[in-house]
């Protein structure tokens, strides 16, 4: 996997080859522990850590209190 046109911030992750399990895990961490972002048992279950938009979109709705 290169990092090109092909990988755009909609491209999931997972499906990519990008990030496996472990990766997964340690961005949930760094959520958590770096960036202060209280997870729910939805938030995990929802997939919406697959890809870049939906990290970003996570954050800004945990920032704002969403």
């Amino acid at each position: 996997m290169t990092f090109d046109d092909t990988v755009t911030a909609d491209t999931d992750l997972f499906r990519e080859g990008v990030v496996e399990s472990r990766d997964y895990l340690r961005i949930i961490k760094f959520l958590q522990e770096d960036i202060g972002a209280a997870m729910t048992d939805e938030d995990l279950f929802m997939n919406v850590l697959v890809s870049l938009s939906g990290i970003v979109d996570f954050v800004r709705k945990k920032q704002v209190g969403i």
